[in-house]
């Protein structure tokens, strides 16, 4: 026995055990349940009994359901069957006898409605309860339980619309550049037992008879471009403390999916077109749009699927006849996601109103999860718990008069969907349910979207660089529409969260500020202004591939001492050079710093602009202009003295006469004597 002196060495022996469910069948005579039980503890269970268990309050709604779930599974509700009903459970230890530590039995039990007194319509828990002591003659408690959901369909008929979801986070950047290569693992193909890529195994769900699916074109587009041949973007280095720089820095790799690519477009090629749509080109975020009353999100979407569609070389034709779907993000929608939809014709909305859209024939609702877990205290997330709460919801669903509709989105909702149904459950075509829906509408809390305001600012800041660069080729609707299909992925609601949208959105802007930044300003160095110089020279290089009109922004750190301009339009080709000429307004010998830049022909700024101190030194002009200012001056005064002293003469010639001319000693050519200096003679 323990000693007094040291009770920590008493342990109290702790029975346990656990039950897991490992089947189920339920038909009109009643129900037979398999499961495993084992001894978990660390003593042997003594008078170990395992029996059926449920509990007779039936569920009709899906609030009761709700209630149900969310109940204590530990309290004393219910009840077990025991004797007579030997069917209904099973002795693991009688007598002397243990069901020792770690031992592990497989049990079936069953009973009928009647013994269940399950004996009306609807949704029921069952389960099994292990009953046992911890030691011999001891008293006995419930050492485990397990628990799930069942259903008496009675004359209920069930409808279940399966759709698979064929999209996926964006990664097309532009051309062939993929930011990072997940869509190589998503589309790897099946390996013997070894199950695919989720896109891959969605793939294979979608052909199975009666299933719809729907596509994002987008990504049907980037299969095209990946099997075609591409690069992917080299992650950076593990452990770098800073990130590169998107724009010039960002080195890439071959990609590896071409042949993956390949065999899903082959997949997708051979589903039946008759159960197929497209959502929006690259899955927006419509609650997104929604809240932020913003509609060029959805038009946006719409017209980057017109010009993919228009495209030469279009790849997207193989989807242009299957109708419009859109399945907002969680399923849920609200009014002012609803109201933003009216401008796209015809269309399919997979969501469940959050009370604020009314009933309408082409709004289908569909449940939040497509597989939920089932009720525990064992493990919830078992095949048999998957299918068991799926069928619970199928039912509940008919009671309300809708069907149920599932979205698959992943490789667990794949091989969950590809279980056997009852009879009572009919799988049907989303085409049978949208006419006429609508007259019951389920409803669900108020929508969230993936993505945030920051994401939508980031969207217009790339928005305003594609409407540069459209300026800057003068061809904008060619630019404008290769650039939508990355304007459009950034406000996806196949993104992980807003991180990394916004990570992908910076990637295409810096491709673009890159291309922009093949257009480039230069100015000589050590400009000086003499007289002799009077302008100086500025330099575009366009390394592009297309040909630019640009203009050139002059500006003076000192305008009072020097200002430029260059009003006109220049115009280089691809991979030319021009240099233009500049003459300056000069007012004051000086320095004066002149910055050039660049701007599209309607004045959008961009590039690197270029910074450079001129040196203004006119004061050799200024000296010659004061030197020939003051020889007009020499010469003015010189030729006025001469004709003053030609005046003279010729007043004294006609005082004296003729006679006294002819008879003057000095005869032609002498010296004139000089006037009185008084001016005139004494009286």
């Amino acid at each position: 026995m323990a000693s007094a002196l040291n009770p920590s060495s008493a342990h109290a022996a702790t029975p346990a055990g656990e039950i897991v469910l490992t089947g189920l069948t339920a038909d009109d005579d009643g129900l037979e349940l398999t499961l495993t039980v084992t001894n978990t503890g660390d003593t042997p269970l003594y008078t170990a009994e395992v029996m059926l268990w449920r509990q007779a309050t039936t569920i009709r709604t899906q609030s009761a359901l709700s209630a149900s779930l969310a109940a204590d599974p530990a309290a004393d509700t219910g009840g077990r069957l025991g004797w007579p009903h030997t069917d209904a459970y099973q002795v693991l230890s009688a007598d002397d006898a243990t069901f020792a530590v770690g031992d592990s039995r497989s049990v079936t039990l069953s009973a009928t409605w009647e013994e269940l007194d399950l004996t009306d319509p609807g949704v029921y828990l069952v389960g099994a309860q292990l009953y046992a002591a911890p030691a011999a003659g001891g008293d006995g408690s419930v050492v485990a339980r397990a628990r799930t959901l069942v259903v008496r369909p009675g004359d209920v008929t069930a409808e279940r619309v399966t759709v698979v979801a064929l999209t996926s986070q964006p990664s097309l950047l532009t051309g062939s550049e993929f930011l990072d290569d997940h869509l190589a693992q998503e589309m790897a193909p099946r390996d013997g037992a070894t199950s695919g890529g989720r896109l891959t195994e969605l793939a294979y769900a979608a052909a199975r008879a009666g299933t719809v699916w729907y596509i994002d074109p987008a990504l049907y587009h980037a299969a095209q471009v990946m099997a075609a041949g591409y690069t992917v973007r080299q992650p950076e280095p593990a452990g770098a403390t800073e990130p590169a720089e998107p724009a010039e820095s960002a080195e890439t790799v071959p990609g590896q999916g071409a042949a993956a690519a390949a065999q899903w477009l082959a997949l997708v090629d051979a589903l039946p077109g008759a159960l197929g749509y497209r959502t929006l080109w690259g899955d927006p975020d419509l609650v997104l749009a929604g809240q932020l009353g913003d509609p060029t999100i959805v038009t946006r979407a719409a017209t980057a699927w017109d010009e993919a569609l228009a495209a030469e070389d279009s790849d997207v034709t193989r989807l242009a006849a299957l109708p419009l779907l859109v399945h907002p993000a969680g399923g849920r929608i609200d009014a002012a996601t609803w109201a933003l939809l009216p401008d796209l014709g015809e269309v399919t909305v997979l969501a469940t109103s959050d009370g604020s859209v009314a009933a309408a024939p082409a709004l289908v609702p569909t449940l939040a999860t497509s597989f939920a877990p089932g009720p525990g205290p064992d493990i919830a997330t078992t095949t048999l718990q998957y299918r068991q709460r799926a069928l619970a919801e199928d039912y509940l669903n008919a009671a309300a008069g809708r069907p149920s509709v599932r979205v698959l989105t992943t490789v667990a909702d794949a091989a969950l969907s590809a279980g056997p149904v009852p009879a009572w459950v009919h799988p049907v075509a989303l085409a049978d349910v949208t006419t006429g829906q609508g007259a019951a509408l389920a409803q669900a809390d108020a929508p969230q979207p993936v993505l945030t305001g920051a994401n939508r600012d980031a969207v217009a800041a790339l928005e305003q660089a594609v409407l540069t660069f459209a300026d800057l080729t003068g061809d904008p609707a060619a630019v404008v529409a290769v650039a939508n299909g990355a304007l459009t992925a950034s406000l996806s609601q196949d993104w992980a969260g807003p991180a990394a949208a916004l990570a992908y959105t910076a990637a295409a802007e810096a491709i673009l500020d890159a291309a922009l930044g093949q257009v480039q300003v230069g100015l000589v160095e050590n400009i000086i202004m003499t007289a002799h110089d009077t302008s100086f020279p500025v330099s575009i290089a366009n390394n592009l591939d297309h040909a630019i009109q640009v203009r050139l922004v002059l500006a003076s750190d000192r305008p009072l001492r020097l200002s430029a301009d260059y009003p006109d339009v220049i115009a280089v080709d691809a991979g030319d050079r021009v240099t233009i000429p500049v003459t300056p307004r000069i007012l004051d010998d000086g320095d004066v710093t002149v910055t050039a830049s660049l701007a599209t022909e309607s004045g959008r700024p961009f590039g690197q602009s270029v910074s450079r101190v001129i040196e203004i030194n006119q004061s050799g002009r200024l000296a010659w202009i004061i030197v020939i200012v003051s020889g007009v001056v020499l010469t003015a005064g010189t030729v006025l003295r001469v004709k003053t002293v030609q005046r003279s003469r010729r007043r004294a010639a006609d005082a004296a006469g003729p006679a006294d001319a002819a008879e003057d000693p000095a005869g032609p050519g002498a010296t004139a004597a000089a006037p009185p200096a008084s001016g005139g003679a004494d009286g």
